[in-house]
């Protein structure tokens, strides 16, 4: 099983790469800058985090990435500044 992050606050994400992989899932972060997450994704159990570099802020292009997750179970966004429209 999948679960998407659109966007993460710049701490935490390892955590929840955890807690995913307890849970037998996968974590895919979509970003529009992958290097804010470098810290936390050298940190996050290998093969448990997907990092997606996509422009968040155009609603088509993360649908796009989202569409091609297999066995996608949900989004979830950690920060109020980042929301599609």
């Amino acid at each position: 099983m999948n679960i998407a992050a659109l966007e993460w606050l710049t701490f935490g994400l390892s955590r929840a790469v955890s807690a995913a992989a307890e849970r037998g899932c996968v974590l895919h972060l979509l970003t529009a800058d992958p290097t804010e997450y470098a810290f936390e994704v050298e940190r996050s159990i290998p093969g448990n985090l997907v990092v997606h570099d996509v422009d968040t802020s155009d609603a088509d292009q993360v649908l796009k990435v989202l569409s091609s997750i297999d066995d996608l179970a949900g989004l979830i966004s950690t920060t109020d500044v980042c929301s599609l429209t």
